[in-house]
């Protein structure tokens, strides 16, 4: 058993999570549109707090941002969400990306 422990002690990954975001549908909503996202995690160390910002561009401007926070994003996993515009997003584009996570 002391053997095993010490094993999976020299194993443990040390490197933080590795979170990136990919749009997976946007639309009209009765508030506003939303945009669908995805966040992978592809580390073995989860990720809690994840802080996830999104910008609405017109011609190189940012017309709103808005943001949202995912409690939790395991390791090695995909978690979903959405952020709400206020403005009409049809034909403009929408950036969003991780910002900022905390150690659960």
């Amino acid at each position: 058993m002391i053997g095993w422990f010490a094993i999976e002690a020299m194993r443990q990954d040390t490197r933080p999570p590795d979170l990136s975001v990919l749009i997976i549908g946007q639309g009209f909503r009765s508030r506003g549109y939303q945009a669908e996202f995805e966040v992978a995690n592809i580390a073995r160390k989860a990720a809690a707090g994840v802080v996830i910002r999104g910008h609405l561009i017109k011609e190189d401007r940012v017309l709103e941002t808005v943001e949202a926070t995912l409690d939790y994003v395991p390791m090695q996993s995909v978690a979903r969400d959405g952020l709400i515009f206020h403005h009409d997003a049809t034909g403009l584009d929408i950036q969003i990306a991780a910002t900022g996570y905390s150690e659960p």
